[in-house]
C-alpha cells in the first residue's frame, strides 16, 4: 500500500456549523448545497462533514458538527446561518487500499 503526502491548495467552503442530532444532516445540508446552486458558483465534490465530538461521549443534543461543501468562485458572506471560510492550503497523508 503506498502512502503519500499531498499538499491540497487553499479553498472556500460554505457551511453550517450545528449542535444537536445527526438526523438533521440531511435537512442541514441540502441548505447549504441549495443556497450554493443560487449563487454564481462551481460547486465541488465531495460535500463534508465535520465532527467535533461523539455520540458515545456527549448526549445527542450536545453534538456538535458542520457540514458543508467547497467552491470555485468568489463569495465573501453566507446567508442566514450558512457561513464562508478559506481553508487554508495544507498537507495531507493519502492512500488507496
Amino acid at each position: 500500500m503506498a502512502i503519500e503526502i499531498k499538499t491540497v491548495p487553499q479553498y472556500q467552503v460554505a457551511f453550517i456549523h450545528q449542535k444537536g442530532s445527526y438526523t438533521q444532516i440531511p435537512e442541514v445540508l441540502g441548505k447549504v448545497v441549495g443556497w450554493l446552486m443560487t449563487q454564481d458558483v462551481e460547486i465541488q465534490m465531495p460535500i463534508y462533514g465535520t465532527y467535533y465530538n461523539s455520540p458515545h461521549e456527549v448526549s445527542e443534543e450536545e453534538l456538535d458538527w458542520e457540514v458543508g461543501a467547497a467552491f470555485i468562485g468568489e463569495l465573501e458572506d453566507g446567508e442566514g446561518d450558512i457561513q464562508i471560510k478559506v481553508v487554508p492550503e495544507h498537507q495531507v497523508v493519502s492512500t488507496v487500499f
